[in-house]
């Protein structure tokens, strides 16, 4: 059952008085908790906390994007932070051997040149590696507000799904199996880092 809203958020009365004395403490001391459940407020941010999650102590400090989420949410919260985006095709009518070699030569590369890159090229699987990244860039751009012209291809890996099974007659009786075996394919952005550029000497 969920929480009743006139009841507010809820935050251990412990954890709070660890809070106060925090702010208090020049030291600054990290707070050791294992209350999970116990939702950030907007006294929080700044603080450094190391919260418990069954095996060991994970450190923490509360930023203003954190605010309303639970302690035990960090990871989510956090999944992020690297600054990348991710496409997945899970429909792709072609084997792992054929696509490897075309994922292999678009890592690295910014996203207008994959594209271009792959719309020259003669093997069919391109169309649906062009939709995946074309995917990714519109997740950058729709939902993480990513500058598409710094968008780079940090990975791009494909796997095996089904393989479906299909027979030609041969002769005398006999039949011939035909497999056709479908892929999936992971298309993975970041944002390239933009160096600081230094004048030359001579």
């Amino acid at each position: 059952m969920a929480r009743a809203v006139w009841k507010g958020p809820f935050v251990e009365e412990s954890l709070m008085k660890k809070v106060d004395k925090y702010k208090d403490d020049p030291k600054k001391i990290p707070i050791k908790t294992w209350s999970r459940k116990s939702t950030i407020l907007p006294d929080f941010v700044g603080v450094a906390f190391q919260i418990y999650n069954g095996k060991k102590f994970i450190p923490i400090t509360v930023s203003e994007d954190m605010v309303g989420h639970k302690l035990g949410e960090k990871k989510k919260i956090d999944k992020n932070n690297d600054k990348t985006v991710k496409s997945i095709n899970n429909g792709i009518r072609s084997s792992v051997r054929k696509i490897n070699p075309i994922l292999k030569s678009i890592v690295g590369k910014k996203v207008d040149v994959a594209i271009r890159d792959l719309q020259f090229s003669e093997k069919r699987v391109t169309r649906d590696i062009r939709k995946t990244i074309s995917s990714a860039v519109a997740n950058a751009e729709n939902n993480f507000q990513y500058d598409i012209d710094n968008l780079i291809v940090k990975e791009a890996y494909c796997g095996k799904k089904i393989v479906m099974k299909r027979f030609r007659p041969r002769a005398k009786g006999r039949a011939a199996p035909i497999l056709k075996p479908w892929s999936t394919v992971t298309i993975i952005l970041s944002e390239a880092k933009q160096m600081e550029k230094h004048g030359t000497k001579g």
